[in-house]
């Protein structure tokens, strides 16, 4: 057997860099080498250097080990956990580093019952020296120094794959009034500014210019569209007025627990458009009769999802929250994402003005479903 690698001391600590290789086969944190050979490291450095960083190549004869489902199996593995022990002990010791006394068992003068241990010690390689680290300690915390020359290579690499053409961007045109600290760097936009939004005209089928106050904005057609529709299922499914009756109804299985959470309390579906009714002769199904219109085509093609949602109101119920079950609102947003407005798109202005108009009722008009901004402060006129 033949050990090489490093140890780094001086109370560079970290679990996540500690690794042990067995003929190029990196062993998993629970494998009972890389155990020992932690143990072992701690007990003979000191309780300052736990989790001492390290990287540990162990090279084994073939008829020592056998590979099997990615997975080291030894022929004598208490053998091999009394020899690391050893080693590390020696290597402390060699190095006069402060030891803790510990009883190792004797070294073992076989691996197996058949093949004698051949250890080089003089392999098991001492740390890198002060002058090569780009760690420093400081005030008993790690942090970063890089290297001069990193940070120069860093400001001049020429990438050579992705070659980026830098253009400015004009976000404000040359006018005779200076900017102020209301300018569209810091301005806020009101629902006020949003009531005085006149439509300019679309820009390039996908955004649309409007003139609030002496503000101009850019409102991302998309987005303002998704928003709307959004707030309109939503409002849908609240009032349950849209309603899809399911014959047969649809069996969901669930816990039994959940079961009689959900029939000793129907309302919490029921906000949602579902109505539910108990499952004769089954104590941990329940049969769902009503789908709410707006996303009933995805639930019928996916019953998963509705199970989903169905446990989830249980779930929000018996924690006594009252948000929107995760599973609903994804649905909804999807749907309103599909039938949005899309780049693309010609809006006259009378067709653009009207969106804007409805944006302004929103409860939220400045972001669309998946928290994409609808509007662009540009510049002051």
């Amino acid at each position: 057997m033949v050990i090489e690698g490093f140890v780094a001391m001086d109370h560079l600590n970290s679990a996540l860099c500690q690794h042990t290789f067995i003929n190029q086969h990196h062993l998993n944190s629970q494998h009972l080498v890389h155990q020992t050979t932690k143990d072992a490291l701690e007990k003979h450095l000191g309780s300052g250097n736990k989790h001492a960083i390290f990287v540990l190549k162990i090279h084994l004869r073939s008829v020592e080990h056998d590979i099997e489902h990615n997975t080291i199996q030894f022929h004598n593995q208490q053998s091999i956990t009394s020899t690391l022990n050893q080693i590390f002990h020696d290597f402390v010791s060699r190095n006069n580093y402060n030891i803790v006394s510990l009883n190792v068992s004797k070294r073992s003068k076989s691996l197996s019952t058949s093949v004698k241990r051949s250890v080089s010690h003089s392999q098991l390689i001492l740390p890198a020296s002060r002058s090569r680290r780009t760690i420093k300690q400081t005030s008993g915390r790690v942090t970063s120094h890089p290297e001069s020359w990193l940070r120069d290579i860093l400001h001049t690499w020429q990438n050579p794959v992705y070659n980026l053409k830098r253009r400015s961007t004009c976000l404000s045109a040359p006018s005779t009034k200076p900017l102020t600290r209301t300018s569209s760097h810091s301005q806020k936009i009101t629902r006020s500014d949003l009531r005085q939004v006149k439509v300019i005209g679309q820009v390039d089928k996908k955004f649309i210019a409007a003139l609030s106050s002496q503000t101009m904005l850019i409102f991302d057609q998309h987005a303002v569209d998704e928003r709307v529709k959004l707030e309109e299922y939503m409002s849908q499914l609240l009032s349950r007025r849209d309603v899809l009756l399911v014959s047969p109804s649809i069996r969901v299985q669930l816990t039994a627990l959940e079961v009689y959470t959900l029939l000793t309390n129907p309302h919490v579906v029921e906000q949602w458009g579902f109505l539910v009714r108990e499952h004769d002769g089954s104590d941990d199904v329940v049969c769902i009769t009503t789908l709410p219109q707006v996303i009933h085509d995805r639930l019928l093609k996916d019953l998963g999802l509705l199970r989903d949602i169905i446990r989830e109101c249980v779930a929000a119920y018996t924690q006594d929250s009252s948000h929107t079950p995760p599973t609903l609102l994804s649905l909804v947003n999807s749907k309103a994402c599909r039938n949005a407005i899309k780049f693309g798109d010609v809006l006259s202005n009378e067709e653009a003005q009207s969106l804007l108009d409805t944006l302004l009722h929103t409860k939220n008009p400045y972001q669309c479903a998946h928290g994409r901004p609808t509007l662009y402060p540009v510049l002051q006129v």
